[in-house]
């Protein structure tokens, strides 16, 4: 950025907004990967959808410098595709991942507890036999 700043004339605050735009883009694309992070060894439900949550912004930032900040070079527009790229498919195997590890019961994880249902016996004779499951 100061590279940048040095070698073009910027119009007043663009300068300003951009490197604002840079320092909210790295908090947001930090706490994304840690919460995907934890999320993903721990098999928490909420903090992987947190984590697929701050995509959007992660994408919508690397967006920005792709293709609308004040002056785009090949270096940001090589490396920028690329965040783009990453984060979309850790949107994607996020997203896998997830669907992957939810029991088959409910959305324990997620803090809803579904109550079980009986279940019919298939070798009884009569209705009113019931297995708790």
């Amino acid at each position: 950025m100061q590279w940048k700043r040095k070698q073009f004339l910027y119009v007043n605050g663009a300068f300003g907004w951009e490197t604002t735009m840079l320092v909210f883009v790295a908090i947001i694309d930090l706490a994304r990967q840690e919460l995907g992070s934890r999320g993903n060894k721990t098999g928490h439900g909420v903090l992987m959808l947190w984590s697929l949550a701050l995509a959007i912004p992660a994408i919508t930032g690397y967006s920005f410098f792709f293709r609308l900040q004040s002056y785009v070079l090949q270096t940001d527009i090589i490396l920028n595709a690329m965040g783009i790229t990453f984060v979309s498919m850790e949107f994607i195997f996020g997203l896998a991942s997830m669907i992957g590890s939810m029991p088959s019961s409910g959305c324990i994880q997620f803090g809803i507890r579904l109550q079980s249902i009986p279940m019919m016996n298939a070798n009884a004779s009569s209705n009113s036999e019931v297995i708790d499951s």
